[in-house]
């Protein structure tokens, strides 16, 4: 089956308006625990991804995939194994950035969202949303 994702496609369009405001929010939350709480960046990295999943759970299964079946439990399930692989690459990841490539945490946080979208879109929409 080949994989087709459409760039003007409106579900991710959707799914790209849904992460962005998640990004948002979990940028602020990073910063507000790193900066003003003195949190360890991968400690504030850590919560806030865990708030901003359960956001985009909801907001993409209403929204940008419009399920309407009984199995939100199920589905849940599946939205968190998948972010629970992106979540450990994403702290991976900003490791790498940071501490290794002396990069800012927030300069990586913005490289590491780009990086994890297109994997989140299409397992989300073949297999989290079926």
């Amino acid at each position: 089956m080949a994989l087709q994702v459409r760039i003007l496609e409106p579900k991710i369009i959707r799914f790209a308006l849904v992460g962005g405001g998640c990004y948002l929010l979990g940028l602020a939350l990073l910063y507000v625990g790193t900066a003003c709480l003195g949190i360890h960046y991968l400690i504030s990295m850590a919560a806030a991804l865990l708030l901003v999943n359960l956001v985009g759970w909801y907001l993409n299964r209403k929204w940008t995939f419009g399920v309407a079946n009984e199995q939100p439990a199920m589905e849940l399930g599946r939205y968190f194994l998948v972010n629970g692989i992106s979540f450990l690459a994403t702290l991976g990841i900003m490791s790498i950035l940071v501490s290794g490539a002396g990069i800012n945490y927030l300069v990586a946080s913005a490289i590491v969202a780009m990086l994890m979208v297109v994997f989140n879109f299409v397992i989300h929409g073949r297999w989290t949303f079926r």
